[in-house]
């Protein structure tokens, strides 16, 4: 207990995680540091109120056919249009986000850089709808990730801030420079269907214009020999109109 005294002095949020009591110290053992700074919910409670991040039934993990990425998530049963298809929660960063992080959104007009804590660096990219002659054509035959019955020409996924989420409405009033501080800042994004997604269709969002233009002059610059294509990162532009005013900068 004097050692939890003394350190929360220093940092609080560690000192949180520190057992007291002898009961506490063999709980968290068991179950983890979480167990102190968390509330224990039930199983009904979660049922009810939980979010899955990573769930088998709706989604999988699997070799993307979209030419801009290694792995996809595939419908694993048909999405209705609307269907959450999985939350997306966030960590801050100050103006520029970390090399390694694939899957990254900021804003020009705002200091912060939000990066994805789960793997939604899967979910694959795909610009706005061409519906040309000859975009139907490479997609039917399979030249776009499509296939016959099943031709996908633009994003069937779009990503908004989660309407489930009460942090998201006390933080996006809060000043840029406060929500970096925290890092883990407990604001989320939801990864919805833009229209019914079939079984077995790959997820796709647009990254937007700016990461085409960035990818492109990348690529540019490496030999076919080159194996470093995977490391490209760029983030991904949020639209202006979901920006909160609050983390404009002024």
């Amino acid at each position: 207990e004097l050692v939890k005294v003394a350190l929360s002095r220093v940092d609080p949020k560690i000192a949180s995680l520190l057992p007291t009591t002898y009961i506490q110290l063999n709980k968290t053992s068991t179950l983890g540091s979480s167990y102190i700074s968390l509330n224990n919910r039930s199983l009904a409670w979660l049922n009810k109120n939980g979010k899955c991040i990573n769930d088998e039934n709706l989604v999988q993990i699997r070799a993307s056919a979209n030419v801009s990425s290694e792995k996809g998530i595939f419908a694993a049963r048909f999405i209705s249009k609307g269907e959450l298809i999985m939350p997306i929660p966030l960590y801050a960063y100050g103006e520029k986000e970390p090399e390694n992080h694939p899957f990254c959104f900021h804003s020009p007009s705002s200091f912060l850089v939000l990066c994805s804590l789960t793997f939604q660096s899967f979910v694959s990219h795909r610009a706005a709808i061409d519906s040309s002659e000859s975009a139907t054509a490479k997609c039917n035959e399979g030249e776009e990730g499509g296939n016959a019955g099943n031709c996908q020409l633009g994003p069937n996924a779009v990503y908004q801030w989660s309407p489930w989420n009460p942090w998201n409405d006390v933080l996006m009033k809060k000043d840029s420079k406060e929500i970096i501080k925290m890092h883990a800042t407990s604001l989320s994004f939801d990864l919805v269907a833009m229209h019914d997604i079939q079984e077995g269709e790959e997820i796709s969002i647009n990254y937007g214009v700016e990461w085409e233009a960035a990818r492109k002059e990348y690529i540019s610059t490496k030999s076919i020999q080159d194996d470093t294509l995977d490391t490209f990162r760029q983030p991904i532009r949020l639209p202006d109109e979901i920006v909160p005013s609050a983390w404009r900068i002024r």
